[in-house]
């Protein structure tokens, strides 16, 4: 129900965007759409699966580059970086001191485990100063990366992972990570990336791991390209999809086009009805 210009624009808008990238991906690559909500693993130009994904709040937006898939951890612990720490954990645990202890959550200083309260954080909050200690939040089915996590090193430190929090899947729009991308059905892309580990693995021996409750790192023989992308509009079987501008690039993209550039960018007041 949107105007046809619009959806025009919208076409020449991500057409431009295509310049940025090559005429063909790898023969074999994971592909994130974010305003989409899905994953999607090409094999010879093929998709092979697809999956649902949640991305970053359009606070703490997911970033858009490519890299390679490296190894997958299971078991994985959570060290919660120092900015959201400052924006959420210190407010959380003010509110309530037994949530660290609730969540499985143990802080470091140095290599050293040490007991915190809430007072010790206090002068942090609000400051430019890095926290000195560290809090990670232990493997285990409450863990927020769930119970696996798929790891392509970059200066971004945001990576596909689990969750232990599955209902946000089930939303519209699945803004609701730091960053980071949830995967709905991690096993299944685990099951396709586990054809190049460095040593086989069953079925059992994946549960047996996940058992122990310890973190396991299984690295692969083969990198796998993902490209990490934001296409508000696509062709799919034969059909072409338009997507919600989440971040509000395509926007920003055509305000600051020659002969149409304003001096400044203004973020509309409403940008969704509802984010169910």
């Amino acid at each position: 129900n949107q105007p046809l210009a619009k959806n025009i624009q919208s076409i020449i808008t991500n057409l431009d965007k295509t310049k940025l990238y090559p005429s063909s991906f790898e023969d074999e690559y994971v592909e994130v759409n974010i305003p989409d909500f899905n994953l999607r693993y090409y094999k010879n130009h093929h998709m092979i699966d697809k999956m649902g994904v949640v991305v970053g709040r359009i606070d703490r937006p997911t970033p858009i580059f490519s890299n390679s898939i490296k190894y997958i951890v299971l078991n994985p612990t959570w060290t919660i970086p120092d900015n959201l720490v400052k924006r959420d954990l210190i407010h959380v645990f003010r509110e309530n001191p037994n949530y660290l202890l609730e969540h499985n959550i143990h802080v470091f200083r140095g290599k050293k485990e040490i007991k915190i309260t809430p007072d010790m954080l206090e002068e942090y909050e609000y400051s430019d100063e890095k926290i000195p200690y560290r809090f990670v939040q232990f493997p285990g089915d409450d863990n927020a990366l769930g119970r696996v996590k798929f790891m392509f090193p970059n200066k971004y430190a945001v990576y596909l992972h689990d969750t232990d929090n599955k209902t946000l899947l089930t939303h519209r729009y699945k803004i609701y990570s730091s960053g980071c991308m949830r995967v709905d059905k991690p096993f299944r892309l685990l099951d396709q990336l586990l054809t190049y580990a460095n040593k086989r693995y069953l079925s059992e021996d994946i549960e047996n791991i996940i058992a122990t409750n310890k973190p396991k790192i299984i690295r692969l023989k083969k990198h796998i390209p993902i490209h990490i992308l934001y296409f508000t509009v696509y062709q799919e079987n034969g059909l072409a999809y338009f997507k919600n501008d989440i971040y509000m690039y395509d926007k920003i993209i055509q305000e600051s086009i020659k002969g149409r550039s304003k001096p400044t960018f203004s973020m509309p007041k409403n940008r969704f009805t509802t984010t169910d």
